[in-house]
């Protein structure tokens, strides 16, 4: 069993292209550490996602940045067409 997780671990820190074993701060650390600088809200979600390199969900930039999810998911998609983020699954990631 603790083979399987170690192999599963393995496998989840590189699709977050992160190690084995490195810490990664939480989401709600992260929200802390600053404030969305003033600006258009691409440019305020395209911060959020820089500040994130494992990933973040667009439920995780609601509460952050005051922004319905819905809009927030259309930003995000937004930014990604023009190839300033990438995405796997759900989640966003720096580019």
């Amino acid at each position: 069993m603790a083979a399987n997780w170690q192999s599963m671990a393995v496998a989840m820190a590189k699709k977050r292209g992160g190690k084995p074993g490195e810490e990664v701060k939480a989401v709600e650390e992260v929200k802390e550490e600053a404030m969305p600088p003033a600006g258009s809200i691409e440019e305020q979600v395209l911060w959020f996602i820089e500040r994130h390199p494992n990933g973040v969900k667009v439920s995780d930039m609601e509460e952050t940045l005051g922004v319905p999810r819905m809009k927030l998911g259309i930003i995000a998609k937004g930014i990604l067409e023009e190839g300033k983020v990438k995405k796997e699954d759900n989640l966003y990631f720096p580019l």
